[in-house]
């Protein structure tokens, strides 16, 4: 039985949020009132009507959707990676916990400011990640925290997605694999540095570093060093990155965006310890 209700509101209608978000939320009897903000009221109306959102819950700022909406709780950061920063604040400022999707913020420093303001007001922030809830995972780190494998001295972990022509700033070449719902993404919200601040990096490398963090609790990257490849882009396709993590440990990571549409790719994380892997 549903114990408490909320209302959520999902800041950026595009093409993630419509197949993920908004669906996701209407279909959950925790969400009493889901509300939608786009800079585009156009945007944001076909999105509703897709889902069956009252278009009365549409708006085109947040601050209007806050004060139409003063139990609102929450608020899920489905805007392109540039843009993650002032809209978190924003949402900060008025008192909304968050799901900020990945990457958290372009700049560390940025993503830094946002946790120490969400801890100033007693907020939460979570992150965009869905891999460390996935069955597999769960078992994985429970068996670690058990001590299984004791300390761990080698993690590898590897990556492969099919995202190359995000990056070449030709979403419509995903057509038939993501038949997006109401529209897909423009053609510079991955391709342009400017607004997103890298490629696979930031995009899938996130997901990959956020997983392979979850199972080794408590170490951190001391020492970074990386190479990638751009091949006919602006942004990183393919990327190779060594670490050395706080308790002497070392790490790779790897991954390419380079395969063909509809091919599912791969992650493998592998974590060797002082008892076993």
């Amino acid at each position: 039985m549903v114990s408490e209700r909320t209302s959520i509101a999902v800041v950026g209608t595009g093409w993630w949020s419509s197949m993920t978000h908004v669906p996701t939320l209407a279909e959950n009897g925790r969400v009493e009132k889901l509300i939608l903000v786009d800079r585009s009221r156009e945007a944001g109306e076909a999105v509703a009507r897709r889902y069956k959102v009252p278009l009365e819950r549409v708006y085109t700022s947040l601050g209007e959707a806050r004060a139409a909406h003063p139990d609102l709780t929450g608020a899920v950061v489905a805007v392109p990676h540039h843009a993650h920063v002032p809209v978190a604040k924003e949402a900060i400022e008025l008192g909304l916990h968050l799901l900020i999707e990945k990457p958290l913020t372009i700049y560390a420093r940025d993503a830094r400011d946002i946790v120490e303001a969400a801890d100033q007001k007693g907020l939460k922030v979570l992150m965009g990640y869905t891999f460390p809830y996935l069955d597999p995972v769960v078992a994985a780190r429970r068996r670690i925290d058990d001590g299984l494998i004791g300390e761990i001295e080698y993690i590898n972990c590897n990556m492969t997605s099919m995202t190359v022509e995000f990056y070449r700033g030709n979403p419509g070449a995903y057509n038939d694999v993501f038949n997006y719902p109401v529209q897909g993404p423009d053609k510079n919200t991955y391709s342009d540095p400017a607004v997103s601040g890298g490629g696979q990096a930031h995009l899938q490398i996130t997901h990959l570093a956020a997983m392979m963090l979850h199972l080794a609790p408590g170490l951190r990257g001391e020492v970074v060093t990386a190479f990638m490849n751009k091949l006919d882009t602006r942004v990183d396709v393919v990327d190779a990155i060594a670490l050395r993590l706080s308790n002497g440990a070392v790490a790779t990571m790897g991954s390419s965006g380079n395969i063909a549409p509809g091919d599912r790719g791969s992650v493998e994380v592998h974590l060797h310890g002082s008892r076993g892997r």
